[in-house]
C-alpha cells in the first residue's frame, strides 16, 4: 500500500526534553521530502507546531484538525492553508482516522507523556 498522508498524534506541549522538539520538527521535514500530507491537531504551539512549521518551511502539504471550542484562537494556528473546524475532540479523532493513510505516535498524545 502507498501511504499518501500521515495523521500526527502529539503534544501541543513542548515538554521537558529538547529531543522532543527535534523529533517533531526532524517528523514534518521528511513527510515533506516523502511529500505526504501531515494532518494534525491544528495546533500553533508546542510539539505539533514544531512539525507543521518543519513540514511547511520545507513546502509540505499540512491540515489542521481543531475543535472549534478552543476559543483561544491562539491555540489553532491560523495561518495553516487547511483548517477542519470540527465540534468535538471525539470528532476530530474521527477525522483524522477517516483522512490518514497512518498514524504515528510523538510524545504527548493519547497514553504517552512528555518527561
Amino acid at each position: 500500500m502507498k501511504y499518501n498522508s500521515l495523521a500526527l498524534y502529539c503534544g501541543s506541549s513542548a515538554g521537558n526534553n529538547p529531543n522532543f522538539r527535534t523529533l517533531a520538527a526532524d517528523f514534518g521535514r521528511r513527510c515533506a521530502e516523502k511529500q505526504l500530507t501531515l494532518y494534525y491537531g491544528g495546533a500553533s504551539i508546542g510539539l505539533m507546531a514544531e512539525a507543521s512549521n518543519a513540514a511547511r518551511a520545507m513546502g509540505g502539504r499540512v491540515v489542521g484538525i481543531a475543535p472549534n471550542f478552543f476559543s483561544n484562537r491562539s491555540v489553532i494556528d491560523t495561518s495553516l492553508e487547511e483548517l477542519i473546524l470540527v465540534d468535538s475532540m471525539s470528532e476530530r479523532k474521527q477525522k483524522l482516522e477517516s483522512l490518514a493513510d497512518g498514524f504515528v505516535i510523538l510524545p504527548g498524545s493519547y497514553g504517552t507523556t512528555l518527561r
